[in-house]
């Protein structure tokens, strides 16, 4: 199990399930209270930069990376990511699908079924069921992958999000080894999206529109064991 630490306020005792071991209390003390009061808010200011600027020099079109609607985003792919899994219908698989950037062949995907499978019908309550207000991104990384291929109908540039989340949890998942007297549990994981901005088609280049697909999750919904 990974190790726990404890925060403690003045009057609440925190539980933290770490994604990155914690050193001081100053997460909770972010997620509370800082958010997105920092100029670049949850994007780190130089990947940003670093993006923006290699899409200009290449004459492309440079994407609106808009902070309010990237955070509401990654909590409403994450929503319908959960109501896919509970549900076993046809329509929801084609959507579980859709999400993933490799479909119904996504290794990550493969892994998240796994995952969902193997925790009890308690556990996937406790970690779906995190409201949007208790949602908190405190950490997003932009990149930028590009290459002019040869070959007809082949991918020229892929843009990269990584999303850092924390969520405040009311119950603790009982795979996971925590205090049972805390009054919250901190439960941390990662998203990696991917947008596949531009690709030659027939030796044009044609650029898609802004649709962010789930490329990795790490963390969710089990824990993930302790690095050895």
């Amino acid at each position: 199990m990974r190790s726990v630490q404890r925060l403690r306020t003045s009057t609440r005792q925190v539980g933290i399930v770490p994604l990155y071991v914690p050193q001081h209390n100053f997460i909770l003390n972010y997620i509370r209270k800082q958010g997105a009061r920092t100029k670049m808010g949850i994007f780190n200011s130089k990947d940003k930069y670093n993006v923006e600027s290699r899409l200009q020099q290449m004459g492309w079109k440079v994407p609106e990376f808009d902070l309010p609607t990237m955070k509401e985003g990654t909590k409403f792919a994450f929503s319908m990511l959960v109501e896919s899994l509970k549900s076993s219908n046809r329509r929801s698989k084609k959507d579980l699908n859709n999400m993933f950037y490799f479909g119904a062949d996504d290794d990550s995907l493969a892994q998240v079924q796994k995952e969902w499978k193997e925790i009890s019908e308690k556990d996937r309550r406790i970690v779906s069921l995190i409201k949007p207000e208790n949602m908190h991104i405190v950490s997003a990384r932009l990149f930028l992958e590009s290459a002019i291929p040869r070959e007809n109908n082949a991918l020229c540039a892929e843009i990269y999000m990584r999303s850092i989340i924390l969520c405040e949890l009311e119950e603790k998942p009982t795979y996971v080894v925590l205090p049972e007297d805390a009054d919250i549990y901190l439960y941390g994981f990662a998203v990696d999206f991917v947008y596949e901005y531009a690709r030659n088609e027939d030796g044009k280049l044609t650029f898609g529109e802004p649709e962010w697909k789930i490329q990795n999750i790490r963390n969710w919904p089990k824990i993930l064991p302790p690095k050895k």
